[in-house]
């Protein structure tokens, strides 16, 4: 089976709290064997990524942003899996990721992308309270759906503010920690039916957050 994952950060906060739980991720990954891409929403602007070839004319793109653009196509045709991980702005995802979501989708109707993804979400927020997340989610898993892909997990980390409080709060911790959880669903599909072991939980949790294992810095 194809290991290749696309993780896609767009935090406008260079060297942010959401990038270095995107690092854990990645380098979990990296160490299970996965093939991991990465790309930064945020290396361009979003009027860059504005023009979308299925549902828009005569748009004004830069060669990089194009470039860049056509990279991101590739990976995501070619890999199984697409990761999210963005922090939460003004209740939803940032605008450059919300631009190139719009390219992605453009490129599934097209037919440029072809095949179902697996996904997840890896997001953090200020607040406290975990309410902040229902726009993010909402635009996530509602993509996901309407791009006929599956979500198989999201990690919703509260109480990140300071650059260092990934570290600190052991957010980082749980992000590669997470990154097991998401490719042990593969280890779980290639089971053949007779197998004997316990399943793998079909579905990630929505981090820690909704068992009775809850960080206490959520609450501080």
């Amino acid at each position: 089976m194809n290991n290749k994952i696309v993780i896609i950060t767009g935090s406008p906060r260079r060297r942010g709290n959401c990038s270095r739980l995107a690092a854990s991720f990645e380098k979990r990954l990296n160490e299970l064997g996965c093939e991991t891409a990465v790309y930064n929403a945020c290396s361009f602007s979003a009027c860059d990524w504005s023009g979308s070839g299925a549902y828009f004319n005569d748009a004004d793109r830069s060669d990089d942003s194009e470039a860049y653009l056509e990279l991101l196509k590739k990976d995501i045709g070619e890999a199984h899996g697409v990761v999210l991980a963005v922090p939460v702005y003004v209740y939803g995802m940032p605008a450059q990721v919300l631009a190139m979501l719009d390219k992605i989708a453009s490129a599934v109707k097209s037919g440029e992308i072809s095949g179902r993804k697996r996904c997840a979400l890896i997001s953090c927020c200020a607040q406290k309270k975990i309410s902040v997340f229902n726009g993010i989610k909402f635009t996530y898993e509602h993509v996901v759906k309407a791009l006929g892909w599956e979500n198989s997990g999201e990690l919703l980390l509260t109480s990140l503010w300071k650059r260092s409080d990934a570290d600190k709060h052991g957010a980082a911790d749980e992000a590669y920690a997470f990154a097991d959880k998401f490719a042990a669903q593969d280890a779980e599909e290639k089971k053949m039916p007779g197998d004997t072991e316990g399943p793998v939980n079909g579905g990630l949790t929505v981090s820690s957050l909704i068992n009775d294992t809850l960080p206490s810095w959520l609450f501080e």
